[in-house]
């Protein structure tokens, strides 16, 4: 048996776990048939792909046109509440500790969405579904100290924290749902 055979029938020995396939002559033959192996998208499922796509992208635009309307009308306008510059370290520590911890919650919830649709017995369409779901509850978590950053920047008048919400931004992007990415994180 080739590895690629034999990982395939790892994958769905851990997948069908509570299925007993004693009954199939050749496992592997009853794995193929039973097991999720996806190499192609039907139009309904592009479908899906299309709208998570544009949802990330949505939602990343939305927070660099912040970021540069932030900047613009801090350039233009000044700080808001020139006073805050006095609390510079505290905001800073306080971004820095706000935005790790959005991190790592945001990680987890999109982990634990991922795992629920990739060990679910649904349809492929519903598992992108369930994916898009944790895809949002990810931006939208990962997305609150940016706007924090920028709040701060509008605030204090600071160019730190529009730099700091520019990087956290950039930590972002590689969410990008890509056909690929998204059917490995799936099998």
């Amino acid at each position: 048996m080739t590895n690629t055979r034999a990982t395939a029938m790892n994958r769905c020995v851990l997948r069908l776990k509570h299925i007993d396939l004693s009954f199939f002559p050749d496992f592997y033959s009853a794995g193929k048939y039973l097991c999720m192996n996806i190499t192609e998208l039907s139009a309904k499922e592009q479908q899906e792909l299309k709208a998570m796509q544009i949802v990330f992208v949505s939602i990343a635009m939305a927070a660099l046109l912040f970021l540069l309307g932030a900047i613009i009308f801090s350039q233009s306008q000044g700080p808001l509440a020139p006073g805050m510059k006095a609390y510079y370290n505290w905001l800073l520590g306080g971004a820095a500790i706000f935005s790790f911890a959005c991190s790592i919650w945001g990680r987890q919830q999109f982990a634990r969405g991922v795992e629920t649709a990739k060990t679910s017995l649904n349809p492929l369409e519903r598992k992108l579904t369930m994916y898009r779901t944790s895809l949002i509850i990810y931006l939208a978590i990962t997305e609150l100290p940016i706007i924090f950053c920028i709040i701060l920047s509008l605030l204090t008048g600071n160019f730190v924290f529009q730099v700091y919400a520019a990087v956290l931004l950039g930590f972002m992007l590689p969410a990008m749902p890509r056909k690929e990415k998204v059917i490995g994180q799936l099998q």
